[in-house]
């Protein structure tokens, strides 16, 4: 179930294959982004470990993650909502062919579902079945945040006959849709032709075959089997009063709950909370420690554990309806007044019996039996009046975010020709700054700053190729009279052009692997079967002065002993030199001599696939 200090959701461990299967493709979607939350992602994926320890810098370990993921992952999310990074990082560039971004439809539209699909496949013929999927579905976007959410992970069964049980198979002609418009993500065709067939397992506690709901301009997020039920428990991080009067209709005369932030229920008066017992998150948990419920991370210091989940459950007699996801209860998520929703969403819907899933169990999870102060949440008093605490800019930012997000970014890296370093030059196409008035926007470069006004044309000097990057920091002022200025960063990833193709991934692999003896402890790090993230991780520190390089190398070599186990036992570890191999070559990096005459021998031994 949903106890707070019980069922503890790992994401990096959601992430990992499945013992004797690899990662063979993903697609994610997410409504924001964090570059450094992207950048560790691939140890879960690639290692099968999870996200814990220092993953910042340019490490070999996530270096050599997002390399395997070449062309293997698809994260869209939408465009303009990456995080500003708190230092930059060369590895950032890797990570610009994963991520698709999406414009919505309007100003006032998003594109919010957040969601996994992983496909692994067995690491060894003899292992069945060849295939697995899984499905994440979750409130949690891919960022540092650090509130509480809400997910639920399905493991897949690919079968012969496509699966008959899921009615709703909007969902599915939606991945195919965002598969479609990604035509440089190679794997896009196993999905479109395994899609239908994959069964989905029932989580433990609910008893019937969970369904996904795309909500767009044209379906709906929810699904209800009853309009007439006997509790509905709402738990959402932001509200509206529409929505919240579209959802009571759901149980006009059941008792009704809802579980949000102090501030959001702030907003709504005794009157629009009528009906509804409201809880608060508390405040001892949202300003908690960091210390005391997670090890120090600098990149989430100071942010607080503030609701974030979002959950609808319903209960009719002795059954029990959960819909679980991304759909705040807000008019944009949800829709309402017979309206379809403004935002994309994804919720899953499960089902399954009162006494195991029902709204009174989730009540003593969270607020305990006595309602005391100590539980997740505490009861809250609605208040004679709403106390809107927006800016009153708001509105008018986001019409420029939206207007900026959906010109068309162009961003060109011309090569000099005296010293190998760049210019950058970047156009803005559809946007009209002086459509809006009291506004300043500055542009400037993710690795350097340099900030430049706004116009057509921005031109940039005397930049390395280390420094090149299609992320764009944007920041937005609007001012008001009165006011405190409203400010608000965007990301762009622009279209990219380098002169002479891009060689980034290259400089990085010829600047963290700069010696014969880091060669060789690279290769014996690509030899472990199973993946020691302690020994990746530490790379950058280990003391390369003991590796034997002389002329005994074939007999006392710990990498000849390694290639001899490989090429016996698990042939598939091969594969991975064979691509270093072809990757040094790519960067101009020399094998050491004695090695480059092992492995002429060994790479007979690599399998074909």
């Amino acid at each position: 179930m949903l106890s707070p200090d019980k069922n503890r959701l790992d994401y990096g461990e959601q992430l990992q294959a499945p013992e004797g299967y690899e990662l063979d493709a993903a697609i994610a979607t997410s409504y924001s982004v964090d570059l450094d939350t992207l950048l560790a992602v691939p140890i879960a994926l690639c290692f099968g470990n999870t996200l814990e320890g220092d993953l910042r810098g340019e490490k070999l370990a996530l270096l050599e993650a997002i390399s395997r993921l070449n062309k293997r992952l698809k994260v869209f999310y939408q465009k303009g909502n990456i995080a500003q990074p708190i230092a930059f990082n060369q590895l950032f560039t890797l990570l610009e062919p994963c991520l698709y971004p999406i414009v919505p439809d309007k100003a006032f539209s998003s594109f919010h579902p957040k969601l996994w699909l992983i496909r692994y496949t067995a690491l060894e013929k003899n292992i069945k079945p060849a295939v697995k999927y899984r499905f994440i579905i979750l409130s949690r976007n891919l960022t540092m945040d650090r509130s509480w959410d809400v997910a639920v992970s399905l493991a897949g069964e690919l079968k012969k006959k496509p699966n008959q049980e899921a009615a709703n198979t909007y969902w599915l002609t939606w991945i195919e849709n965002l598969l479609e418009s990604s035509t440089d993500f190679e794997p896009r065709r196993e999905f479109l032709r395994e899609l239908p067939r994959i069964h989905w397992e029932t989580p433990s506690g609910f008893d019937s075959t969970p369904e996904i709901f795309i909500g767009d301009s044209e379906h709906s997020p929810l699904k209800f089997p009853s309009y007439t039920n006997d509790q509905l428990l709402v738990t959402s991080p932001f509200l509206s009063k529409a929505a919240l009067d579209d959802l009571q209709s759901y149980a006009p005369k059941g008792e009704r709950y809802l579980f949000s932030r102090a501030e959001e229920l702030n907003a709504l008066s005794d009157k629009e909370l009528s009906g509804w017992k409201c809880y608060a998150i508390n405040e001892n948990m949202v300003n908690a420690d960091a210390g005391e419920l997670e090890p120090d991370d600098s990149a989430v210091a100071g942010k607080p554990y503030n609701l974030h989940a979002k959950l609808i459950v319903s209960r009719k007699a002795s059954r029990v309806c959960w819909h679980i996801g991304s759909a705040n209860a807000t008019n944009a998520a949800l829709g309402c007044d017979n309206q379809m929703p403004l935002n994309t969403e994804a919720m899953l819907r499960l089902s399954g019996d009162n006494r195991k899933v029902g709204p009174d169990v989730l009540m003593e999870q969270w607020v305990g039996v006595e309602e005391d102060e100590n539980g997740l949440f505490v009861r809250y008093k609605p208040q004679s009046e709403a106390v809107d605490v927006r800016h009153p800019a708001t509105n008018q930012m986001r019409e420029i975010v939206f207007d900026l997000i959906n010109s068309d970014w162009q961003q060109e890296a011309i090569l000099r020709s005296e010293d190998d370093k760049y210019d950058l030059h970047l156009s803005v196409d559809g946007f009209v700054l002086h459509d809006h008035h009291n506004v300043e926007i500055q542009v400037s470069q993710l690795a350097f700053g340099k900030p430049l006004p706004l116009i057509d044309k921005m031109f940039w000097s005397d930049v390395a190729v280390s420094e090149v990057s299609a992320f764009v920091p944007v920041k937005v002022t609007v001012q008001v009279t009165g006011e405190e200025d409203l400010v608000e960063m965007v990301m762009i990833e622009t279209d990219l052009d380098i002169e002479g193709g891009d060689n980034r991934q290259q400089e990085v692999l010829k600047k963290i692997v700069d010696g014969e003896d880091k060669i060789l402890n690279y290769i014996s790090l690509l030899l472990q079967s199973q993946p020691d993230k302690s020994q990746w991780l530490a790379f950058e520190k280990m003391n390369f002065s003991n590796n034997n390089t002389d002329g005994s190398f074939f007999s006392n070599s710990p990498v000849y002993e390694q290639l001899l186990w490989a090429a016996a036992e698990h042939p598939y570890l091969l594969k991975r030199i064979q691509v270093m191999v072809t990757e040094f070559r790519r960067a101009g990096i020399s094998l050491p001599d004695d090695f480059a005459t092992l492995w002429s021998h060994f790479e007979k031994e690599v399998p074909s696939k």
